[in-house]
Protein backbone atom coordinates (compact mmCIF):
# COMPACT_ATOMS: atom_id res chain seq x y z
CA UNK A 1 0.00 0.00 0.00
CA UNK A 2 1.02 3.36 -1.16
CA UNK A 3 1.63 6.21 1.84
CA UNK A 4 1.72 9.69 1.90
CA UNK A 5 3.38 11.61 4.34
CA UNK A 6 3.50 15.15 4.82
CA UNK A 7 5.11 17.06 7.96
CA UNK A 8 4.26 20.54 9.37
CA UNK A 9 6.10 21.78 12.20
CA UNK A 10 5.02 23.08 15.98
CA UNK A 11 6.96 25.67 17.39
CA UNK A 12 7.75 26.66 20.99
CA UNK A 13 7.99 30.22 22.63
CA UNK A 14 11.43 30.97 20.87
CA UNK A 15 10.60 29.64 17.38
CA UNK A 16 12.12 26.46 17.36
CA UNK A 17 10.94 23.32 16.60
CA UNK A 18 9.53 21.20 19.40
CA UNK A 19 7.69 18.62 16.86
CA UNK A 20 6.39 18.16 13.97
CA UNK A 21 2.32 17.04 12.91
CA UNK A 22 2.63 13.77 10.82
CA UNK A 23 -0.67 14.16 8.46
CA UNK A 24 -0.65 10.93 6.58
CA UNK A 25 -3.19 9.36 3.64
CA UNK A 26 -2.87 5.75 2.34
CA UNK A 27 -2.47 7.63 -1.37
CA UNK A 28 -4.72 9.32 -4.04
CA UNK A 29 -6.44 6.94 -5.41
CA UNK A 30 -9.13 4.46 -3.58
CA UNK A 31 -6.83 1.30 -4.64
CA UNK A 32 -8.85 -0.45 -1.22
CA UNK A 33 -12.67 0.24 -1.35
CA UNK A 34 -13.40 -2.76 1.06
CA UNK A 35 -10.28 -2.07 3.21
CA UNK A 36 -10.91 -0.40 7.03
CA UNK A 37 -9.70 3.48 6.47
CA UNK A 38 -8.83 3.26 10.19
CA UNK A 39 -6.86 0.10 9.72
CA UNK A 40 -5.35 1.76 6.56
CA UNK A 41 -4.26 4.81 8.56
CA UNK A 42 -2.27 2.52 11.41
CA UNK A 43 -0.33 0.87 8.86
CA UNK A 44 0.68 4.10 7.09
CA UNK A 45 1.95 4.56 10.70
CA UNK A 46 3.80 2.18 11.27
CA UNK A 47 5.15 1.99 7.67
CA UNK A 48 6.58 5.88 9.00
CA UNK A 49 8.38 4.52 12.21
CA UNK A 50 9.38 1.19 10.80
CA UNK A 51 10.47 1.54 7.67
CA UNK A 52 11.22 4.80 7.07
CA UNK A 53 11.79 6.07 10.68
CA UNK A 54 10.16 8.40 12.04
CA UNK A 55 13.18 10.23 13.78
CA UNK A 56 14.27 10.72 10.27
CA UNK A 57 11.38 12.42 9.04
CA UNK A 58 11.20 14.70 12.31
CA UNK A 59 14.71 14.92 12.94
CA UNK A 60 14.41 13.86 16.45
CA UNK A 61 11.16 15.84 17.60
CA UNK A 62 8.18 14.28 18.73
CA UNK A 63 5.66 13.41 15.99
CA UNK A 64 1.98 14.81 16.20
CA UNK A 65 -0.13 11.83 15.03
CA UNK A 66 -4.06 12.44 14.45
CA UNK A 67 -6.06 9.17 16.06
CA UNK A 68 -9.43 8.62 15.39
CA UNK A 69 -12.08 7.26 17.60
CA UNK A 70 -11.42 3.73 16.34
CA UNK A 71 -7.25 4.04 16.79
CA UNK A 72 -8.04 5.56 20.28
CA UNK A 73 -10.11 3.15 21.82
CA UNK A 74 -8.34 0.31 20.46
CA UNK A 75 -5.13 1.53 22.01
CA UNK A 76 -3.15 1.37 18.45
CA UNK A 77 -0.99 3.96 19.94
CA UNK A 78 1.07 1.51 22.00
CA UNK A 79 2.42 -0.14 19.26
CA UNK A 80 4.22 3.39 18.44
CA UNK A 81 6.84 4.56 20.37
CA UNK A 82 5.77 6.51 23.93
CA UNK A 83 8.85 9.25 23.76
CA UNK A 84 8.56 9.94 20.14
CA UNK A 85 4.79 10.74 19.37
CA UNK A 86 1.75 12.79 20.46
CA UNK A 87 -1.32 10.93 20.60
CA UNK A 88 -3.78 13.73 18.82
CA UNK A 89 -7.40 13.14 19.65
CA UNK A 90 -9.57 14.36 16.94
CA UNK A 91 -11.79 16.89 17.49
CA UNK A 92 -14.78 14.70 16.31
CA UNK A 93 -14.62 12.03 18.94
CA UNK A 94 -16.93 12.80 21.87
CA UNK A 95 -15.90 12.46 25.69
CA UNK A 96 -17.37 9.07 26.68
CA UNK A 97 -16.42 7.14 29.60
CA UNK A 98 -14.36 4.73 26.73
CA UNK A 99 -12.78 7.93 24.87
CA UNK A 100 -11.64 9.15 28.51
CA UNK A 101 -10.15 5.88 29.86
CA UNK A 102 -8.64 5.39 26.94
CA UNK A 103 -6.72 8.63 27.68
CA UNK A 104 -6.36 7.85 31.15
CA UNK A 105 -4.31 4.56 29.51
CA UNK A 106 -2.01 6.54 27.47
CA UNK A 107 -1.20 9.08 29.77
CA UNK A 108 -0.41 6.48 32.36
CA UNK A 109 1.71 4.55 29.62
CA UNK A 110 4.14 7.66 29.61
CA UNK A 111 2.30 8.88 25.73
CA UNK A 112 1.69 12.65 25.74
CA UNK A 113 -2.19 13.50 24.71
CA UNK A 114 -3.48 16.40 23.34
CA UNK A 115 -6.70 17.50 21.88
CA UNK A 116 -7.41 18.96 18.19
CA UNK A 117 -9.23 21.86 17.05
CA UNK A 118 -10.55 22.14 20.60
CA UNK A 119 -13.66 23.95 21.68
CA UNK A 120 -14.68 24.48 25.39
CA UNK A 121 -18.27 23.16 25.84
CA UNK A 122 -20.06 21.25 28.97
CA UNK A 123 -19.26 18.33 27.29
CA UNK A 124 -16.04 18.99 26.52
CA UNK A 125 -14.77 19.54 29.52
CA UNK A 126 -14.66 16.57 30.49
CA UNK A 127 -10.96 16.09 28.74
CA UNK A 128 -9.11 18.63 30.31
CA UNK A 129 -8.60 16.16 33.48
CA UNK A 130 -7.20 13.79 30.99
CA UNK A 131 -4.64 15.73 28.49
CA UNK A 132 -1.48 17.11 28.14
CA UNK A 133 -1.58 19.65 25.28
CA UNK A 134 -4.93 21.49 23.91
CA UNK A 135 -4.85 22.90 20.41
CA UNK A 136 -6.83 25.84 19.73
CA UNK A 137 -8.06 26.87 16.38
CA UNK A 138 -6.74 30.72 16.53
CA UNK A 139 -8.50 31.88 13.29
CA UNK A 140 -11.92 30.19 14.84
CA UNK A 141 -11.58 31.54 18.27
CA UNK A 142 -11.87 34.49 19.98
CA UNK A 143 -10.15 36.20 22.89
CA UNK A 144 -12.87 35.57 25.25
CA UNK A 145 -13.26 31.89 24.13
CA UNK A 146 -9.50 31.35 24.51
CA UNK A 147 -9.51 33.45 28.09
CA UNK A 148 -11.86 30.74 29.04
CA UNK A 149 -9.54 28.15 28.38
CA UNK A 150 -7.07 29.56 29.64
CA UNK A 151 -9.06 30.25 32.69
CA UNK A 152 -10.19 26.86 32.82
CA UNK A 153 -7.27 24.95 32.43
CA UNK A 154 -5.08 26.77 35.28
CA UNK A 155 -3.33 24.63 37.67
CA UNK A 156 -3.50 21.39 35.43
CA UNK A 157 -0.14 21.40 34.01
CA UNK A 158 -1.96 21.76 30.54
CA UNK A 159 -0.26 23.75 27.59
CA UNK A 160 -1.67 25.56 24.99
CA UNK A 161 -1.06 25.28 21.19
CA UNK A 162 -2.49 27.65 18.71
CA UNK A 163 -3.18 26.76 15.51
CA UNK A 164 -3.00 28.16 12.30
CA UNK A 165 -0.86 31.33 13.45
CA UNK A 166 -0.23 33.28 10.47
CA UNK A 167 1.89 35.93 10.93
CA UNK A 168 3.74 36.85 13.07
CA UNK A 169 1.56 39.73 14.98
CA UNK A 170 -0.68 36.45 16.00
CA UNK A 171 2.42 34.64 17.17
CA UNK A 172 3.16 37.74 19.47
CA UNK A 173 -0.52 37.73 20.60
CA UNK A 174 -0.84 34.29 21.25
CA UNK A 175 2.20 34.64 23.31
CA UNK A 176 0.58 37.02 25.52
CA UNK A 177 -2.29 35.08 25.95
CA UNK A 178 -0.66 32.38 27.18
CA UNK A 179 0.51 29.85 24.51
CA UNK A 180 3.65 28.27 24.38
CA UNK A 181 3.21 26.16 21.29
CA UNK A 182 2.51 27.08 17.81
CA UNK A 183 1.64 25.84 14.74
CA UNK A 184 1.15 27.74 11.40
CA UNK A 185 2.90 29.86 8.33
CA UNK A 186 3.86 32.71 10.14
CA UNK A 187 7.43 32.02 10.57
CA UNK A 188 8.27 31.23 6.91
CA UNK A 189 6.45 35.10 6.22
CA UNK A 190 9.42 38.11 5.87
CA UNK A 191 9.36 40.89 8.64
CA UNK A 192 9.80 43.40 7.00
CA UNK A 193 10.64 46.53 8.58
CA UNK A 194 10.65 50.11 6.08
CA UNK A 195 13.58 52.45 6.03
CA UNK A 196 16.21 49.89 7.36
CA UNK A 197 19.61 49.25 5.79
CA UNK A 198 21.03 45.95 4.34
CA UNK A 199 23.72 45.48 7.01
CA UNK A 200 27.46 45.22 4.83
CA UNK A 201 28.12 41.74 5.74
CA UNK A 202 24.66 40.88 4.33
CA UNK A 203 25.44 43.01 1.67
CA UNK A 204 28.67 41.33 0.76
CA UNK A 205 26.97 37.99 0.77
CA UNK A 206 24.22 38.86 -1.70
CA UNK A 207 26.96 40.46 -4.04
CA UNK A 208 28.19 36.66 -3.67
CA UNK A 209 25.22 35.15 -4.76
CA UNK A 210 24.55 37.29 -7.38
CA UNK A 211 27.91 36.87 -8.81
CA UNK A 212 27.87 32.96 -8.54
CA UNK A 213 24.38 32.90 -10.22
CA UNK A 214 25.15 35.06 -13.28
CA UNK A 215 24.94 33.88 -16.91
CA UNK A 216 28.69 33.61 -16.79
CA UNK A 217 29.92 33.95 -13.68
CA UNK A 218 33.98 34.79 -13.38
CA UNK A 219 35.37 31.96 -11.01
CA UNK A 220 38.05 33.87 -10.40
CA UNK A 221 36.12 36.56 -8.38
CA UNK A 222 33.83 34.24 -6.64
CA UNK A 223 37.03 32.35 -5.76
CA UNK A 224 38.58 35.16 -4.07
CA UNK A 225 34.78 36.43 -2.23
CA UNK A 226 35.04 32.92 -1.17
CA UNK A 227 38.46 32.44 0.04
CA UNK A 228 38.00 35.82 2.33
CA UNK A 229 34.61 34.48 3.96
CA UNK A 230 36.40 32.24 6.68
CA UNK A 231 32.95 30.29 7.97
CA UNK A 232 32.17 29.75 3.66
CA UNK A 233 35.44 28.85 2.98
CA UNK A 234 35.45 26.04 5.70
CA UNK A 235 32.02 24.49 4.62
CA UNK A 236 32.80 24.43 1.35
CA UNK A 237 35.76 22.14 1.33
CA UNK A 238 34.01 20.13 4.42
CA UNK A 239 31.20 19.28 1.48
CA UNK A 240 33.58 17.73 -1.10
CA UNK A 241 35.86 16.28 0.90
CA UNK A 242 33.39 14.55 2.69
CA UNK A 243 32.54 10.68 2.08
CA UNK A 244 29.81 11.73 -0.45
CA UNK A 245 32.51 12.27 -3.46
CA UNK A 246 35.20 9.33 -1.85
CA UNK A 247 38.20 11.59 -3.09
CA UNK A 248 41.17 9.35 -2.97
CA UNK A 249 43.44 13.04 -2.05
CA UNK A 250 41.70 15.67 0.19
CA UNK A 251 40.70 18.98 -1.81
CA UNK A 252 42.87 21.77 -0.23
CA UNK A 253 42.00 24.85 -1.78
CA UNK A 254 38.32 26.78 -3.03
CA UNK A 255 40.42 27.01 -6.31
CA UNK A 256 40.18 23.12 -6.76
CA UNK A 257 36.83 22.93 -4.86
CA UNK A 258 35.56 25.15 -8.20
CA UNK A 259 37.58 23.27 -10.67
CA UNK A 260 36.37 19.91 -9.38
CA UNK A 261 32.48 20.92 -8.67
CA UNK A 262 31.86 22.46 -12.05
CA UNK A 263 29.44 25.52 -12.51
CA UNK A 264 26.18 23.85 -11.94
CA UNK A 265 27.47 22.06 -8.50
CA UNK A 266 29.54 25.60 -7.10
CA UNK A 267 26.43 27.53 -7.95
CA UNK A 268 23.85 25.23 -6.11
CA UNK A 269 25.85 24.61 -3.19
CA UNK A 270 27.72 28.75 -2.63
CA UNK A 271 23.96 29.98 -2.93
CA UNK A 272 22.60 27.82 -0.44
CA UNK A 273 25.48 27.76 1.89
CA UNK A 274 25.28 31.79 1.31
CA UNK A 275 21.87 32.02 2.12
CA UNK A 276 22.33 29.90 5.42
CA UNK A 277 24.68 32.65 6.70
CA UNK A 278 22.24 35.51 6.00
CA UNK A 279 19.66 33.59 7.75
CA UNK A 280 21.81 33.19 10.98
CA UNK A 281 18.97 35.17 13.14
CA UNK A 282 16.33 33.29 12.03
CA UNK A 283 14.40 30.21 13.20
CA UNK A 284 16.47 27.10 11.43
CA UNK A 285 13.11 25.63 10.24
CA UNK A 286 13.42 28.58 7.44
CA UNK A 287 16.50 27.22 6.12
CA UNK A 288 15.54 23.64 6.32
CA UNK A 289 12.28 24.31 4.26
CA UNK A 290 14.12 26.22 1.70
CA UNK A 291 16.53 23.40 0.87
CA UNK A 292 13.69 20.79 1.74
CA UNK A 293 11.65 22.57 -1.16
CA UNK A 294 14.88 22.86 -3.06
CA UNK A 295 15.12 19.13 -3.67
CA UNK A 296 11.37 18.12 -3.51
CA UNK A 297 11.66 20.61 -6.69
CA UNK A 298 14.80 19.03 -8.19
CA UNK A 299 13.82 15.22 -7.88
CA UNK A 300 9.72 15.93 -9.35
CA UNK A 301 11.77 17.45 -12.72
CA UNK A 302 12.17 14.14 -13.99
CA UNK A 303 9.32 12.58 -12.78
CA UNK A 304 7.22 15.98 -14.27
CA UNK A 305 9.03 15.90 -17.62
CA UNK A 306 11.65 18.57 -17.15
CA UNK A 307 14.74 16.30 -16.51
CA UNK A 308 16.97 19.26 -17.79
CA UNK A 309 15.32 22.12 -15.87
CA UNK A 310 16.17 20.36 -12.34
CA UNK A 311 18.72 23.14 -11.36
CA UNK A 312 16.33 25.89 -12.05
CA UNK A 313 13.85 23.70 -9.95
CA UNK A 314 16.50 23.46 -7.24
CA UNK A 315 16.60 27.43 -7.32
CA UNK A 316 12.84 27.94 -6.99
CA UNK A 317 12.55 26.22 -4.25
CA UNK A 318 15.90 27.60 -2.37
CA UNK A 319 14.39 30.80 -3.43
CA UNK A 320 11.05 30.69 -2.15
CA UNK A 321 12.16 31.78 1.32
CA UNK A 322 14.77 33.98 0.42
CA UNK A 323 12.20 37.15 1.54
CA UNK A 324 11.44 35.53 4.98
CA UNK A 325 15.44 34.48 5.35
CA UNK A 326 16.03 38.27 4.06
CA UNK A 327 13.10 40.06 6.02
CA UNK A 328 13.20 42.38 2.13
CA UNK A 329 10.23 41.06 -0.57
CA UNK A 330 10.59 38.81 -2.99
CA UNK A 331 10.40 41.20 -6.08
CA UNK A 332 13.34 43.29 -4.04
CA UNK A 333 15.63 40.65 -3.82
CA UNK A 334 14.82 39.14 -7.57
CA UNK A 335 15.65 42.33 -9.13
CA UNK A 336 19.13 41.96 -7.76
CA UNK A 337 20.18 38.57 -8.39
CA UNK A 338 20.24 37.45 -11.77
CA UNK A 339 18.45 34.53 -12.32
CA UNK A 340 16.66 33.34 -14.88
CA UNK A 341 13.59 34.52 -16.52
CA UNK A 342 12.10 31.65 -15.59
CA UNK A 343 13.10 31.19 -11.96
CA UNK A 344 11.68 34.65 -11.51
CA UNK A 345 8.36 34.48 -13.30
CA UNK A 346 7.58 31.95 -11.02
CA UNK A 347 8.71 33.27 -7.89
CA UNK A 348 6.97 36.20 -8.62
CA UNK A 349 4.01 33.89 -8.87
CA UNK A 350 3.28 34.37 -12.85
CA UNK A 351 2.30 31.47 -15.07
CA UNK A 352 5.06 29.36 -15.90
CA UNK A 353 5.46 25.59 -16.65
CA UNK A 354 7.82 25.17 -13.41
CA UNK A 355 4.64 26.42 -11.25
CA UNK A 356 3.37 23.21 -11.28
CA UNK A 357 6.21 21.85 -9.62
CA UNK A 358 6.30 24.65 -7.20
CA UNK A 359 2.08 24.46 -6.83
CA UNK A 360 2.59 20.46 -6.01
CA UNK A 361 5.45 20.79 -3.17
CA UNK A 362 3.60 23.79 -1.20
CA UNK A 363 0.69 21.47 -1.33
CA UNK A 364 2.32 18.68 -0.25
CA UNK A 365 3.89 20.56 2.98
CA UNK A 366 0.58 21.83 3.72
CA UNK A 367 -1.43 17.87 3.17
CA UNK A 368 -3.51 19.80 0.64
CA UNK A 369 -4.35 16.30 -1.07
CA UNK A 370 -6.86 17.30 -3.66
CA UNK A 371 -4.40 19.45 -5.54
CA UNK A 372 -1.91 16.77 -5.24
CA UNK A 373 -4.29 14.50 -6.88
CA UNK A 374 -5.01 16.95 -9.18
CA UNK A 375 -1.82 18.02 -10.16
CA UNK A 376 -0.54 14.43 -10.93
CA UNK A 377 -3.59 13.76 -13.34
CA UNK A 378 -3.02 17.09 -15.06
CA UNK A 379 0.66 15.98 -15.86
CA UNK A 380 -0.40 12.25 -15.61
CA UNK A 381 2.28 11.78 -12.69
CA UNK A 382 1.82 8.54 -10.86
CA UNK A 383 1.52 9.27 -7.66
CA UNK A 384 3.08 6.03 -6.26
CA UNK A 385 6.25 7.27 -7.17
CA UNK A 386 6.06 10.46 -4.54
CA UNK A 387 6.54 9.69 -1.12
CA UNK A 388 9.94 7.98 -1.82
CA UNK A 389 10.74 11.12 -3.59
CA UNK A 390 9.48 13.04 -0.47
CA UNK A 391 11.75 10.62 2.11
CA UNK A 392 14.83 11.07 -0.22
CA UNK A 393 14.15 14.86 0.00
CA UNK A 394 14.28 15.17 3.75
CA UNK A 395 16.93 12.37 3.87
CA UNK A 396 19.56 14.55 1.34
CA UNK A 397 18.52 18.35 3.11
CA UNK A 398 19.69 16.48 6.79
CA UNK A 399 22.74 15.50 5.06
CA UNK A 400 23.42 18.68 3.14
CA UNK A 401 22.72 20.61 6.53
CA UNK A 402 25.51 18.20 8.25
CA UNK A 403 28.09 18.77 5.64
CA UNK A 404 27.17 22.33 5.84
CA UNK A 405 27.98 22.39 9.68
CA UNK A 406 24.46 23.48 10.13
CA UNK A 407 23.22 20.33 11.89
CA UNK A 408 24.90 17.05 13.47
CA UNK A 409 23.81 13.39 12.61
CA UNK A 410 23.12 13.19 16.39
CA UNK A 411 19.31 13.75 16.51
CA UNK A 412 18.06 14.94 20.28
CA UNK A 413 16.07 12.62 22.27
CA UNK A 414 12.42 14.24 22.68
CA UNK A 415 11.52 15.57 25.91
CA UNK A 416 7.76 15.58 27.60
CA UNK A 417 6.10 18.98 28.01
Amino acid sequence: MDSFVARQPIFDQDQNVYAYELLFRTGLENKFPDFDPDSASCNVMMDAFIMHSVKGVTEGKRAFINFSETLLLHDFAFYLPADQVVVEVLETIPPTPEALAACQRLRERGYVVALDDFVLDEQNAAFLDCCDIIKVDYRLSDAAQRQEIIRRTAGKNIKLLAEKVETLEEFHLAQQEGFVYFQGYFFCKPEIIQGRRMPESRLSKMQLIKAINAPEPDFNAVTEAIRHDMSLTYKLLRYINSAAFGLSKEVESIHQAVVFLGVKALRKWVTFLTMAELGEEKTSEILYNALLRARFCELLADKMGMPRSAEDLFLVGLFSRVDAIMDMPIDAILKEIPLSQDIKTTLSGQEHQYGYVYEFVQAYEKADWPVIEEICAELSLDPDQIPDLYFEALDWTHQALVLAGLATDKTPAPTKP
